[in-house]
């Protein structure tokens, strides 16, 4: 049980029976505050416009992959319900 009680409180500082509750020392931020990471010069930055067109086309790829599923589903359906109406 003690093991699981590691694992699950992993934060919370063991005591003595009898002893009052008490807090977990305050953790220093400075060690989770990460620096900003240096601007890494691209080879190409596409124009704005470009990207919105990439970005569009793709949405517009999507759609036609879904319409094409529920095609399929719907076809599927109608081949089932024709079928047993035979």
């Amino acid at each position: 049980m003690e093991w699981f009680f590691r694992i699950s409180h992993p934060f919370m500082i063991p005591t003595q029976a009898g002893d009052q509750p008490r807090d977990a020392p305050a953790a220093d931020p400075e060690e989770y505050i990460q620096s900003p990471s240096p601007q890494v010069p691209v080879a190409f930055d596409p124009p704005r416009h470009v990207v919105v067109r990439i970005f569009a086309r793709l949405m517009f790829d999507e759609l036609l992959f879904i319409l094409n599923f529920i095609i399929n589903i719907f076809n599927d359906c109608h081949r089932m319900i024709t079928t047993d109406m035979r």
